[in-house]
C-alpha cells in the first residue's frame, strides 16, 4: 500500500478554498475537542452544498485524524463521534468523510454503510476534489 499522504494546516486552507467553487466552506477545529492538549492546527473542514434547488447539504470532512489501533467497536465509537461533532455544530451531518488509510479496511467500510459516515483515502487537496467530482460528491 502507497504511504498514506500527510496533510498540513495550509493543505487544509488550499482544500476549503477550492470547495468553494462548490459551494460554502470553512475551518472548522471540531474534533480537536478530542484531544484539547494535542495541536491546534487540526482542522476539520465543512462544506454546506445547495444544488439544483435540493435540500442544503452539510458535508463534514476529518482530515487530521490518525489512530494507532481503532477500537475493537469501531463502528460505535465513530457514530459516537458524529454524535459529538453534530451536537458542537448543532446541525445534523449529512455525510462525514474521514481521511485516513486506517478506514481502508473493507469490512469496516461495510460496516459502516449504514451510517452517514464514510473513508476516504488521504491524498492532497487537488486528488482529493477530484476524487469528490468523479464520485458526484460535489
Amino acid at each position: 500500500m502507497a504511504k498514506s499522504y500527510v496533510w498540513s494546516l495550509e493543505d487544509a486552507k488550499q482544500f476549503c478554498e477550492i470547495l468553494r467553487e462548490y459551494g460554502f466552506s470553512e475551518l472548522k477545529w471540531v474534533t480537536a475537542e478530542f484531544a484539547p492538549f494535542s495541536s491546534t492546527n487540526k482542522p476539520d473542514v465543512i462544506l454546506k452544498i445547495n444544488k439544483n434547488d435540493q435540500p442544503e447539504k452539510l458535508i463534514f470532512f476529518e482530515i487530521f485524524k490518525k489512530y494507532k489501533t481503532l477500537p475493537s467497536n469501531s463502528v460505535e465509537f465513530l457514530k459516537e463521534r458524529l454524535e459529538f461533532i453534530e451536537e458542537y455544530l448543532e446541525r445534523k451531518i449529512h455525510r462525514e468523510y474521514i481521511l485516513g488509510d486506517e478506514f481502508s479496511d473493507q469490512l469496516l467500510s461495510h460496516r459502516l454503510m449504514k451510517t452517514p459516515i464514510r473513508y476516504l483515502p488521504s491524498v492532497p487537496p487537488k486528488e482529493l476534489v477530484n476524487i469528490l467530482k468523479d464520485t458526484e460528491i460535489i
